[in-house]
C-alpha cells in the first residue's frame, strides 16, 4: 500500500508533470487543449489549477514518489480564484477544437458539493491500485475534516473511470454528448 499524504507546495511541479502524463491522451484534454506543445500546455494548466485553486481552496493528496495525484476543491473555490487565473488557464489551453463549440455540463445536483477536480496516475504505474488508494484516502480525509460524509461532484470523459467512481459511491446523474467527447457527470451524496 502506498504512503499517501497531503501535498506541499514543493510537490506541485512534479504533481503537475504526473497529471500531464496521465492526461496526455485523455479525450477531454485532447479536445480542450491545443495540439501544439500539448503536454507542456496540460502541465502548465495543471500547475495553475493546483497552485491557485486546489491547494489554497481544497485538498491535494499525493503518494511519496509523486506518481499519483488527486485534487478536490471546496464549493467556494471558484468565487475566490481571481479572474486573471481563469483567463491564464484559458490562454494556456491555446487554440483547441473545443473553442469552436458550445458545451454545457450540468451542475452538481447537490448544493454545496466539493469537486473532484483531477485524479491522475503516471502511465508507468497505472493498474496497481494507486488511483483507488488516492480516492479512498482523499474522501476519508475530506469526511474527517468536515465531520460528515461530504457530497462530491466530478466529471469524466473516460468510460473506464465511470466504473472506478461507481465503486467509490458515486452515481451518474448526467451523460452529456456533443461535438466533443461524451462526459459523465457523477455525484457522491
Amino acid at each position: 500500500m502506498p504512503h499517501l499524504r497531503t501535498a506541499t507546495v514543493g510537490d506541485l511541479p512534479a504533481a503537475a508533470d504526473t497529471l500531464a502524463r496521465a492526461f496526455a491522451d485523455y479525450a477531454w484534454t485532447t479536445w480542450t487543449v491545443a495540439p501544439d506543445r500539448h503536454l507542456d500546455r496540460i502541465r502548465d494548466i495543471q500547475l495553475l489549477c493546483l497552485e491557485h485553486i486546489a491547494m489554497p481552496h481544497g485538498l491535494v493528496v499525493v503518494n511519496d514518489d509523486l506518481t499519483g495525484v488527486i485534487a478536490l476543491t471546496s464549493p467556494s473555490a471558484p468565487v475566490h480564484v481571481p479572474t486573471e487565473v481563469w483567463e491564464l488557464i484559458q490562454t494556456t489551453a491555446g487554440d483547441a477544437p473545443a473553442n469552436d463549440s458550445e458545451y454545457s455540463l450540468p451542475a452538481s445536483p447537490v448544493p454545496g458539493s466539493w469537486e473532484l477536480a483531477t485524479l491522475g496516475v503516471h502511465p508507468d504505474t497505472q493498474g496497481a491500485g494507486l488511483g483507488t488508494a488516492l480516492i479512498t484516502h482523499a474522501l476519508q480525509t475530506l469526511d474527517t475534516t468536515t465531520g460528515h460524509r461530504t457530497p462530491v461532484h466530478l466529471e469524466t470523459s473516460e468510460p473506464r473511470n465511470v466504473d472506478l467512481y461507481l465503486r467509490h459511491g458515486f452515481t451518474t446523474h448526467a451523460e452529456t454528448r456533443g461535438r466533443g467527447p461524451t462526459v459523465w457527470s457523477m455525484q457522491r451524496r
